[in-house]
């Protein structure tokens, strides 16, 4: 009896974690699938009625989206290297600070080492914005 309430908890955590993913990943999918329909096939599926199913899969693949962002669009490499300008520091430096803390936590026994940790894991889920309101 033991064992197959056993196997009923994994097949449901399972489950479970399989669901949680699928609610990640279709939106990305769906966006995905939407870049490759043309202008009017995506606003035509919004405004038909509020009972329109939305469609995943485009009736023709289009590069139009991809077009007017990367050809007519002079202003998305500034944008686009305006980000990466701001992210290869910032990773790089979590990277190497990342590296050392890692180093130091699994060699070194000191005071406060669990709290500090927890803190240090914190700090680098927390997203950078967060940080960046309390200095308006």
């Amino acid at each position: 009896m033991k064992l197959a309430k056993l196997k009923f908890g994994r097949f449901g955590t399972i489950l479970l974690f399989l669901v949680l993913s699928l609610l990640v990943v279709l939106p990305v999918l769906f966006m995905f699938f939407r870049s490759f329909m043309s202008t009017r096939e995506i606003l035509y599926s919004q405004t038909v009625n509020a009972y329109t199913p939305l469609k995943l899969l485009p009736e023709r693949i289009s590069l139009e989206q991809y077009k007017a962002a990367l050809i007519l669009d002079p202003e998305f490499y500034s944008y686009f290297w305006n980000s990466v300008f701001l992210v290869v520091p910032i990773l790089a430096g979590n990277l190497v600070l990342s590296t050392l803390a890692a180093y130091g936590f699994s060699k070194f026994r000191f005071w406060g080492k669990r709290p500090l940790y927890f803190l240090f894991v914190f700090l680098i889920v927390l997203p950078y914005q967060v940080l960046l309101s309390p200095q308006y």
